[in-house]
């Protein structure tokens, strides 16, 4: 073929191509007014659920032909703000972690897979559609990304239902109460009851803004996450794993999300901890993720925005995160009992060295086998003035039950008292290492 020949097939080809970009905007449009159902929406964009159902044999063969399958399930995404380019590069972005991601050999998350990135030109009666829909195009362009369709819940949505299941006070809510509420409203009741704090308004530009709510966002979380922990909700621990994997896998191939929290992990399938088969979990909205060359670091997370610096969120959040729910209370409470009890023998192990420990142990082993509620108060007041000597009085009860002169709940009992008292209540590091005592002898009366 000569070289006039190749430019001309070139030429058609891409008159050919142009076209067809042509109609199936022309169909996403018609898609977006017409069978787009929106089911979520987060900071920079709107998720639709895209139904092919209806729609005429040309557009399925001009779909086709960019790649789009009208006979699978897929969703679009829609950001709220147009800024030319940007809607490109998000796409780009999901479509390296998704490639990265595809050829991981450990378990991981899964990235939805990335269809096509289209420009679209919105004419008015597609923004009155969308309006309709309570979505606020801004300005005449609108930049969509078409990808799977996940047809699962984010795990922000899965912990606020999981607080108002465990709810106790008025109102309380059914399944079919939950089912019908959005996020907004799921994440409305659970501020309330679990008293939610909010930004006080004292920053004095959008730098300090943004980190008074990266700080309130923080503590508000941890309210949750205190509460589910404290009502016995664990996760699946594959989820924790597959997240704390792929973000590693994601860091070796020099790629950050930079948005890793709640609303962009989403879960298919049952999630608790006891499910026989694991959920599958989707790391989602790749709009703040960044490629880097050279180490990772925490100075990825830093950004400009209009009167200063913003923080991204690091990836490492949802991997501390999810890590404080994927373990029983009730191993916690093990591990935390097992780690007292070598704090006790290291303080033992440092007192069997000090002459001053023998005698006061000596003493109070003596004087127990006489008069045990005697002896017990008499070596509280006697060694409760120093540190040290708080220590011989804590591994002095470990003798007495050693010994079998006294049981886990007469010791119990007799530290709730003295901690009560307000010779004890005012000393914060006394009031401390009593308090983790009584944990301790807690857990032993468990067993």
């Amino acid at each position: 073929m000569s070289t006039k020949s190749g430019e001309q097939a070139d030429y058609i080809d891409r008159i050919r191509r142009e076209e067809l970009e042509r109609l199936v905007d022309a169909e996403l449009e018609l898609l977006l007014v017409q069978h787009a159902k929106k089911v979520n929406e987060g900071n920079n964009g709107v998720i639709f659920h895209l139904n092919f159902e209806g729609i005429d044999e040309n557009a399925i063969s001009h779909l086709l032909q960019m790649g789009i399958n009208p006979r699978t399930p897929e969703a679009v995404k829609l950001l709220k703000i147009y800024t030319k380019g940007e809607g490109k590069l998000e796409y780009d972005m999901q479509r390296l972690a998704y490639e990265i991601v595809a050829k991981s050999t450990k378990p991981c998350v899964k990235v939805p897979t990335p269809i096509l990135y289209r420009d679209l030109s919105l004419t008015s009666a597609t923004k009155d559609a969308l309006r309709e829909k309570g979505v606020q195009a801004s300005g005449n362009n609108a930049e969509v990304i078409l990808m799977d369709f996940i047809p699962g819940e984010d795990l922000a949505t899965i912990l606020c239902k999981e607080a108002l299941r465990r709810k106790e006070t008025a109102p309380t809510f059914s399944e079919e109460d939950l089912a019908k509420m959005s996020f907004a409203q799921l994440h409305e009741e659970v501020a309330q009851f679990l008293g939610y704090s909010m930004p006080g308004g004292k920053a004095r530009d959008d730098a300090e803004r943004e980190f008074e709510r990266e700080v309130v966002f923080a503590e508000n979380a941890a309210k949750l996450y205190t509460f589910l922990q404290k009502n016995n909700f664990v996760l699946h621990p594959s989820i924790q794993e597959r997240l704390q994997n792929t973000i590693q896998l994601l860091h070796d191939n020099n790629l950050c999300h930079r948005d890793t929290h709640e609303r962009n992990v989403m879960i298919v399938g049952p999630y608790v901890a006891d499910a026989k088969v694991p959920p599958e979990v989707y790391l989602v909205d790749f709009g703040s993720a960044k490629t880097f060359s050279g180490a990772y670091s925490q100075e990825l997370y830093e950004g400009e925005i209009a009167e200063g610096k913003r923080r991204y969120r690091p990836d490492e959040y949802i991997i501390n995160t999810t890590r404080l729910l994927t373990t029983s209370r009730e191993t916690k409470e093990a591990e935390g009992s097992q780690q007292q009890r070598n704090e006790f023998n290291r303080w033992r192990a440092r007192l069997e060295k000090r002459p001053a420990w023998q005698e006061a142990r000596q003493k109070i082993v003596e004087a127990a086998k006489k008069d045990l509620r005697s002896a017990l108060k008499n070596a509280f007041s006697s060694y409760t003035a120093t540190p040290d000597q708080v220590d011989y009085f804590l591994a002095s009860i470990f003798c007495l039950l050693e010994n079998d002169l006294v049981d886990e709940k007469t010791i119990n009992s007799f530290l709730l008292e003295k901690i009560k008292t307000q010779a004890v209540v005012g000393r914060p590091a006394l009031f401390n290492r009593l308090n983790q005592a009584c944990q301790w002898f807690v857990s032993k009366q468990k067993k």
